[in-house]
C-alpha cells in the first residue's frame, strides 16, 4: 500500500514535470497543499525502513521492454494500460511486424511522423507486406534489394509490391519495367493482378517481345499508352498489318535498345503498319515473293517499279506476283511490255462491259443506286424491329462460281466520323483477320475503305453471308425478310470476304461485301465478280443517272473502271468497234479531219485517248489476230487497252477505230 502510494505520487510528479516541459504554466506557490507535502514526507520515511530485497522499484524513464522508447512515452497517460494510440511498454514490437517500436518511432517522440513506419500498424503502406519483411535487415533504412515499407508500389509501376513478389511471372517490385521492353509493368498488366491475360488485351510484363515478332513491345507501342495508334504496330499481334510478314521481319536488325522507324526504308524495307507499303495494289508479301521474269520482283517501296506511270498492282491485274499475258496484264518490271508501246500509254481498263445498262438496285429513301453485274441475282431485304428508316439492303448471289454479295445502307451515328473508324467498328463484328486495307476517295468524293478478311469458319457460303449481314445490321436473322435460303450454297472450311466501306455522313454509311469460298484460291472469274461488286464504281445517289441516247434509252454503262490516274486526257473517245456499228465508225473516220481542225484552230492544248468497247472472246478484233502491224493478245477480264493519240492524227485515229490494240506509230 505504501509502495503504491509512492508510485502514484511519483507519477503525479512526472506528469507535472512533463507538463512544465511542454510549456504549461508553472504552479503558483499558493497552489501547493501543505497536507500533500506532509503525506509525501511520511510515505518517504516509511519506505526508508523497507529492506532492499522487498522494494518494488518503478522507473518512469526506464524502458521496460527494451524497445528504445521510455515507458512514459509508451503509456502516455500513465494509467498502466495499453490504450488506443499507445504502444505497449512491456512489448518491444507492439504491432508484431518484426521492427522494434523504438526503431519505427525514429525520432523517439511518441508520435507517428512522416517518414516513419507506424509502430501500431504492421503494414504501414498497406501493400500486403509486413514492415519487417520489407526492411529485412531491421535497420530502419531502405537498403539495396529492399522494398519500401512506406510505399505500397516501390518501383512506381502501378502494381503493388506484394503482387509483384507473389507473381508467378517473376515480376520485380524494384524495377518498374521487369522485362526492359520500355513499357511499365503496370501498363502491360492492365488489371495489375500479376498475371498475363492476353484475352484482356495485355502484353507480357516479364517478356520483352510478347508476340514473338522480333520487335520489343516498347518499339511497337512507341508512346507507351497501351493503344495501337497510327504508325504503331500491335505488340500483341505478330503480323500487325496481316500481310503475311512478321513485323520484325519487315525491318532490319538494329542495335539492342534501338527501335526502327517504320516509314524509313533504311530501317524497314517494308512498313509493318501497312500491308501495302507503297499503295500500288500489291501486298508487301506479294511483292517480296514476286517473280515477273528472271527472278526479278517489284519494289515494295516503289508503287511504279518500272517507271512507266502505271502502278504495279494495276499492271498485275490479279495481283498474284506473276506476269500473265493471257489476262491482258502488263509487266510491272518492263516499261514496254510488248516491246513497242510504252505501258504508260496503255493502262488497263475494263470499260462499258456489255451492250445493255446493268441492273440497278435502287432505294429513294436511302438515296442509293447500285449497279451490279447482271450475272448476279439480287434480292431486296426488309428489316423489322427498331431500325432507322435509312436502312436498305440487298443480297447478290452467283451459284457457279460461288460468290455471295450484299450491300447495306445504315446509320454511322456518333461512333465514327470517317470510313476508317467505321471499318474498325464493323471489323469487330465481322471477326476474322483483316488484310490489305486500302483507303481512297470514291468517285463522288465519299471517304472509302476496302479490306479483305479471312474467315476461318466452315459452313455454307449463303448461310455465312446471311449471318454476316445480320450481325452488320445489328439484328437477328429472323428480323430480315427476303434472305435467300441457305440451302444449296457451296460449303467450305474458310472464306474470303472483301468489304467496301463508304462513309457519306453520320446518317449513312454503305457496306458492300463479296464472300468467296477460300479452301483453294478463288478463280479469276470469282475475283472479277468480287471486284465489280466492291470497287465502288457502281454506287451512286438517286439523282445520278446513266447516259441516255436520243430516244431516252439507257446507253452502255461503264460501271466497272480499273484505271490509273495517268494518262490524264482532255478528250476520251469510246468507240463501239463491232461490225454492227460500221456505218457510225465510217462517219467518225470521215469526221476526223473536221474534229482535229476544230480543236487545233481553237488554240487549245489537248490530250487525246481512245478506248474500244468490244473484242473477240480471245481478245482479237472480230476474230482477226493482227492488224495495223501489231499482233493482238487476249485481254480476258482485264478488258481493253487505252492508247494515246500521237501526231499522225487522221491515219492513227482511223487505225485505232479499226483496231484499238493497233500500231501506235
Amino acid at each position: 500500500m505504501q509502495s503504491g502510494l509512492l508510485r502514484c505520487a511519483l507519477a503525479a510528479l512526472v506528469t507535472a514535470a512533463l507538463a512544465m516541459a511542454c510549456g504549461e504554466d508553472k504552479p503558483q506557490p499558493q497552489d501547493t497543499t501543505p497536507e500533500l507535502e506532509v503525506e509525501l514526507e511520511e510515505e518517504l520515511e516509511v519506505e526508508e525502513d523497507v529492506q532492499p530485497d522487498e522494494v518494488d522499484i518503478f522507473d518512469p524513464f526506464g524502458d521496460s521492454d527494451g524497445d528504445g522508447l521510455p515507458d512514459y512515452l509508451e503509456d502516455i497517460n500513465g494509467n498502466g494500460l495499453v490504450d488506443v494510440g499507445e504502444t505497449d511498454p512491456f512489448n518491444p514490437d507492439t504491432d508484431n511486424d518484426g521492427l522494434p517500436d523504438g526503431l519505427e518511432d525514429g525520432n523517439g517522440n511518441g508520435f507517428f511522423d512522416l517518414g516513419e513506419t507506424d509502430p501500431l500498424n504492421g503494414d504501414t503502406d498497406g501493400d500486403g507486406l509486413l514492415d519487417g519483411i520489407e526492411d529485412s535487415n531491421l535497420n530502419g533504412i531502405q537498403d539495396e534489394g529492399e522494398t519500401s515499407p512506406l510505399e505500397p508500389d516501390t518501383d512506381g509501376d502501378g502494381i503493388r509490391d506484394d503482387i509483384e513478389l507473389n507473381s508467378e511471372l517473376g515480376l520485380d517490385p524494384l524495377n518498374g519495367d521487369t522485362d526492359g521492353d520500355g513499357l511499365p509493368d503496370g501498363l502491360e498488366d492492365r488489371n495489375k493482378n500479376g498475371a498475363f491475360e492476353p484475352e484482356e488485351g495485355e502484353t507480357h510484363p516479364a517478356k520483352a517481345d510478347t508476340d514473338d515478332d522480333k520487335l520489343t513491345d516498347g518499339c511497337e507501342d512507341t508512346n507507351a499508352n497501351g493503344i495501337v495508334d497510327d504508325g504503331e504496330t500491335d505488340p500483341r499481334k505478330g503480323d500487325s498489318d496481316s500481310d503475311g510478314l512478321l513485323d520484325g521481319d519487315e525491318c532490319i536488325a538494329l542495335p539492342a535498345g534501338a527501335c526502327p522507324a517504320f516509314d524509313n526504308a533504311g530501317n524497314c524495307p517494308t512498313d509493318p503498319t501497312k500491308s501495302d507499303t507503297d499503295g500500288d495494289g500489291l501486298s508487301d508479301f506479294t511483292e517480296l515473293t514476286s517473280d515477273y521474269g528472271g527472278g526479278i520482283r517489284t519494289d515494295p517501296r516503289n508503287p511504279d517499279t518500272d517507271g512507266d506511270n502505271v502502278p504495279d498492282g494495276l499492271e498485275d491485274f490479279n495481283q498474284n506476283g506473276r506476269y500473265d499475258p493471257s489476262l491482258g496484264e502488263l509487266n510491272p518490271i518492263d516499261p514496254m511490255t510488248d516491246g513497242m508501246t510504252p505501258d504508260g500509254q496503255r493502262p488497263q481498263a475494263q470499260a462499258c462491259v456489255g451492250n445493255e445498262a446493268p441492273p440497278i438496285a435502287i432505294s429513294p429513301q436511302a438515296d442509293l443506286q447500285f449497279a451490279y453485274p447482271e450475272a448476279l441475282s439480287a434480292s431486296e431485304l426488309a428489316i423489322s424491329g427498331n431500325i432507322p428508316p435509312i436502312v436498305a439492303a440487298w443480297t447478290f448471289d452467283h451459284a457457279s462460281p460461288a460468290v455471295q454479295g450484299f450491300i447495306i445502307s445504315k446509320r454511322a451515328g456518333t461512333a465514327a466520323s470517317n470510313a476508317l473508324q467505321q471499318e474498325a467498328i464493323d471489323a469487330a463484328t465481322i471477326g476474322g483477320s483483316s488484310t490489305f486495307p486500302r483507303s481512297f476517295q470514291l468517285w463522288d468524293g465519299s471517304d472509302a475503305r476496302l479490306s479483305q478478311y479471312t474467315i476461318s469458319t466452315s459452313g455454307n457460303a449463303i448461310a455465312q453471308r446471311n449471318q454476316l449481314l445480320a450481325r452488320l445490321l445489328g439484328v437477328a436473322e429472323s428480323a430480315i425478310s427476303g434472305l435467300p435460303p441457305s440451302t444449296g450454297g457451296v460449303s467450305a472450311s474458310k472464306f474470303e470476304l472483301n468489304v467496301l466501306t463508304v462513309y457519306r455522313s453520320a446518317d449513312q454509311v454503305l457496306l458492300v461485301g463479296a464472300l468467296l469460298p477460300a479452301d483453294s484460291a478463288p478463280s479469276d472469274l470469282q475475283r472479277v465478280l468480287s471486284i465489280k461488286l466492291t470497287d465502288g464504281t457502281g454506287i451512286a445517289r438517286v439523282a445520278d443517272h446513266f447516259a441516255i441516247n436520243a430516244d431516252g434509252q439507257a446507253m452502255k454503262a461503264c460501271n466497272i473502271f480499273r484505271v490509273t490516274e495517268l494518262p490524264i486526257v482532255d478528250f476520251l473517245f469510246v468507240v463501239d468497234d463491232t461490225y454492227s456499228m460500221e456505218p457510225y465508225q465510217t462517219a467518225l473516220i470521215n469526221a476526223t479531219n473536221e474534229i482535229f481542225s476544230a480543236v487545233q484552230s481553237s488554240f487549245v492544248s489537248a490530250r487525246w485517248t481512245i478506248a474500244s468497247t468490244e473484242a473477240g472472246e480471245d481478245g482479237s478484233y472480230n476474230g482477226a489476230t493482227s492488224h495495223c502491224g501489231v499482233t493482238s493478245s487476249a485481254q480476258g477480264p482485264a478488258g481493253m487497252i487505252w492508247a494515246q493519240f500521237t501526231a499522225d492524227y487522221e491515219a492513227g485515229f482511223k487505225c485505232r477505230v479499226r483496231d484499238p490494240l493497233g500500231n501506235q506509230s
